[in-house]
């Protein structure tokens, strides 16, 4: 999705597009994702910064970790398991 700000990623956990709120609270304007797809929600108390502008906030929700990064976790991740049932089958 692109506003007039920049590109917006879609949610990480299901890739749908997800909807950018915006509320006015006492004091200030704040902002934050929400995807109404999965039920994920992305606002600057997750991340302990407030977001002061919609700039601020997509730059923050456009942040992915690396795919090889995802992939060589995975790798270890299955190997830690297949390890584990191995142990579990020979005690």
């Amino acid at each position: 999705m692109k506003n007039n700000i920049g590109e917006i990623k879609p949610c990480p956990f299901c890739g749908e597009q997800p909807i950018m709120v915006d509320a006015e609270g006492l004091e200030e304007i704040q902002y934050w994702f929400r995807c109404d797809c999965c039920g994920f929600s992305f606002s600057s108390s997750q991340i302990y910064e407030h977001f002061d502008s919609e700039e601020d906030l997509i730059s923050q929700w456009n942040i992915r970790v690396p795919e090889s990064e995802l992939q060589s976790k995975m790798v270890k991740m299955q190997k830690n398991i297949l390890l584990y049932l191995e142990n579990k089958i020979k005690s």
